[in-house]
């Protein structure tokens, strides 16, 4: 296939929708991965275009924190579940894992971004770029349904970033993409907004073009979804068992380039409703839920921080049977594997937290992706010696890639089974695992290197 011609069928992928990806020729999986790799190149930072952070913020990111951030002491949830004024990122996660009356054992997740993207020009207040993206794991059938809605304002975003130069250097990736840009389209299978996104100040109501998360009455936290063309969705309602409890430290988690966030989470739910699928809508009947919250202040780049440096991390949330539950993180140099952070938290039964720095974090028996050609671990151990913990963490299915101009050019996140010992005693349970960041493919020239490993 000559040049011009790989050109023309990376474009052309925009305009195919296909009704699931098991479906896809070989032929579109080779036209789709290399669109992908041009999205990730060319707008994998699209939700990352950050403005100038007023003065008085920047000031309190050095010397201490937002005024709007919790202080020490019990998170409060009517205040700390709602909007940050002071935020230019800011999101909202839940996973689940429930069983159906029907007898199926499923997993999802759901996360409702929104970060800065300018300001307006009357009020002087933060305009935000909104994104979704949502899925289910459904193991025994080897079905990952996923979803990614993006700002209706992407493809005019992404055709600034390009007129500024930023991207692939690829002019073969660079004409491509910016004929999908032109068309006022973003690469599949990310999909705009049709309607409006309402972000409630007062109180946590987000509305994402009919996709909603917001908090009831009673302290629990409703989640409606919907895959039109797929005909998937649920209705879900999160009711907290645990108390909120603060990851990092003491809440704060600080980047590599002069930012910082507040991350709380609520580890452990119950889960009630139903989940739509292709064959009618089925009640939940038993489920456990897991919820955070993650929010703060991209300052730029310090003096300490390397030029272009990408970061990558690995992200689990596990719920162990016998009530605990376990969270960790780690940051790493996508170029160099450094590792740049990393964090260990354990939640007692009665809400307690004890959290460790001296934890190994490693992934085994790689499974390779037919669309983006990217590896992903599928086996994971992590150990922290100084409190006996021994953990493996095993993919219940391999292919739950969640491809996405969001993450460049795709992430892994999924259900994993959990086994192991904790202080000599064995332990077991099920989690999410997050990995975003691996070497991404640059050039088409790398990609089609990468298509012959295959």
């Amino acid at each position: 296939m000559t040049s011009a011609r790989r050109t023309g069928a990376v474009a052309r992928i925009s305009r195919k929708r296909d009704k699931s990806h098991d479906a896809v020729s070989l032929t579109q999986r080779v036209d789709y991965a290399a669109m992908r790799a041009l999205a990730g190149a060319q707008l994998g930072a699209l939700f990352a275009t950050y403005i100038s952070v007023p003065a008085l913020f920047l000031e309190s990111a050095m010397t201490g924190f937002p005024a709007d951030w919790p202080v020490d002491g019990p998170i409060d949830l009517a205040i700390h579940d709602r909007p940050h004024d002071s935020s230019t990122t800011e999101w909202w996660y839940v996973n689940t894992h429930f069983t159906t009356a029907a007898g199926r054992s499923l997993s999802l997740f759901a996360s409702f971004f929104r970060i800065v993207k300018g300001r307006n020009e009357q009020t002087k207040a933060f305009e935000h770029a909104h994104s979704l993206t949502w899925a289910i794991t459904d193991a025994a059938s080897g079905h990952y349904w996923a979803e990614s809605r993006v700002d209706k304002e992407a493809p005019r975003i992404g055709l600034q970033k390009m007129d500024r130069g930023e991207g692939a250097s690829d002019p073969r990736l660079r004409r491509a993409i910016r004929e999908v840009l032109e068309e006022g389209k973003v690469p599949y299978p990310d999909i705009l907004f049709r309607g409006d996104v309402r972000v409630a100040q007062n109180t946590l109501e987000l509305d994402f073009d009919g996709c909603t998360f917001r908090k009831l009455d009673d302290g629990s936290y409703a989640l409606h979804l919907r895959h039109d063309r797929l005909s998937l969705g649920c209705d879900l309602v999160f009711h907290p068992r645990k108390a909120p409890v603060r990851h990092g430290d003491n809440g704060v988690v600080r980047g590599t380039g002069g930012e910082d966030m507040f991350y709380y989470f609520i580890p452990r739910c119950d889960v009630t409703g139903s989940v739509l699928l292709s064959a009618g809508s089925e009640a939940v009947v038993s489920g456990q839920g897991w919820y955070d919250h993650e929010f703060g202040l991209h300052a730029g780049k310090t003096e300490h921080s390397k030029a272009n440096q990408e970061i990558g991390w690995n992200w689990i949330g596990v719920q162990l049977d016998d009530g605990r539950e376990l969270s960790g993180y780690g940051l790493f140099d996508d170029d160099t594997g450094e590792r740049l952070s990393q964090l260990a938290l354990l939640v007692e039964r009665d809400g307690s937290s004890q959290r460790w720095q001296d934890l190994f974090f490693e992934g085994t028996s790689t499974w390779s992706s037919a669309r983006t050609f990217h590896d992903y671990p599928t086996h994971w151990r992590l150990t922290v010696p100084s409190a006996e913990i021994d953990i493996h963490l095993q993919a219940e299915l391999d292919d739950q890639e969640f491809v996405t101009l969001i993450s460049k050019p795709a992430f892994w996140e999924g259900r994993v089974k959990v086994s192991g010992t904790i202080g000599g005693q064995p332990v077991s349970g099920v989690g999410y695992l997050e990995r975003s960041g691996q070497g991404t493919i640059e050039n088409l020239d790398q990609f089609f290197s990468a298509v012959g490993r295959l």
